[in-house]
């Protein structure tokens, strides 16, 4: 297991203010067992990853299903400066409230433990999180960026579903997208 990964240097987790779009990601240590599980699993604080929609709201892939739920207010990293069009942000928004009532994918973890083990079944079965009928959080945030036309993995055939909050925190980190860095 790799050391633990704590939030970038220079981000204030206090009073943060919501988005001023749709479509902008965060990323949060999350609750609950699922949420502990995957920090652990991938030394992390980053836990749980969530899609800002507008008016206060958030679209976020929790068990047992993709729900609309309160945004978070404090202690949680938005990604506002990622470089989206307004049309990019709004599809992407548009996509997450598109996935609300979908089901949680609980059968990624077993494969998550597996990749952070650096195991190579995690190469053979990784398409099979590619069902657009199962989601987990970081999967959910990828896809939605990736239909909206801003995949955040190059090379990717669409979307890979299959990415950790950590993942998404660290390529946020990499490319500045998170403002107060």
């Amino acid at each position: 297991m790799t050391d633990f990964q704590f939030p970038p240097e220079g981000i204030n987790l206090i009073d943060i203010p919501f988005p001023s779009n749709a479509g902008v990601w965060g990323v949060c240590p999350g609750q609950g067992p699922i949420a502990s599980l995957i920090r652990h699993l991938t030394a992390s604080w980053a836990g749980h990853a969530v899609m800002y929609i507008g008016n206060g709201k958030i679209v976020e892939a929790t068990w047992p299903k993709v729900r609309l739920s309160p945004a978070p207010t404090n202690n949680v990293i938005w990604a506002t400066g990622q470089p989206l069009s307004s049309t990019q942000f709004d599809s992407a928004g548009r996509v997450a409230r598109m996935l609300v009532g979908s089901g949680y994918d609980l059968f990624v973890y077993p494969f998550l433990a597996a990749a952070v083990a650096s195991a190579t079944i995690t190469r053979r079965v990784s398409p099979l999180f590619n069902s657009d009928r199962w989601w987990d959080c970081s999967g959910l945030i990828e896809h939605c960026d990736a239909v909206a036309g801003a995949p955040m993995f190059p090379g990717d055939a669409g979307s890979q579903h299959f990415v950790t909050p950590s993942q998404l925190m660290t390529l946020g980190a990499q490319k500045g997208w998170f403002q107060g860095q």
